[in-house]
């Protein structure tokens, strides 16, 4: 599964690799994972940098990803039966602080995966 995160108006977020819990950083949430095998590794290209940020709220280490940035998360099916995952995808927008969640599904049928957004 590849997911492009393109960045509008100096636009930022937490990387899924920061060392520090973030409650908004960027992260896949699966629901029901049965039929499928998740790759433990979020890749993220390009690789974010640690950074120190001052800011009262963060007051130490991040990987703030400022750039357009693509994540891919390897998948196997386990099943050949046709079937529906669902899942979301978390981030907190900064600077204007708001916590997203963009659910999505996967459908297997007749031996082909897709991906759906489901709203906005």
């Amino acid at each position: 599964m590849t997911v492009e995160m393109l960045l509008k108006k100096n636009a930022y977020f937490v990387s899924p690799n920061s060392r520090r819990d973030f409650s908004g950083r960027f992260t896949i949430v699966w629901k029901d994972v049965n039929y499928l095998k998740l790759d433990e590794v979020l890749t993220e290209i390009p690789l974010s940098v640690e950074e120190f940020d001052p800011h009262p709220f963060v007051k130490g280490p991040v990987n703030w990803v400022r750039v357009n940035t693509t994540y891919k998360q390897s998948l196997k099916v386990f099943s050949e039966e046709n079937f529906d995952v669902s899942g979301y995808l978390q981030f907190t927008i900064e600077p204007r602080c708001s916590l997203e969640k963009l659910p999505f599904r996967l459908s297997y049928k007749n031996g082909r995966l897709s991906a759906v957004v489901e709203g906005c």
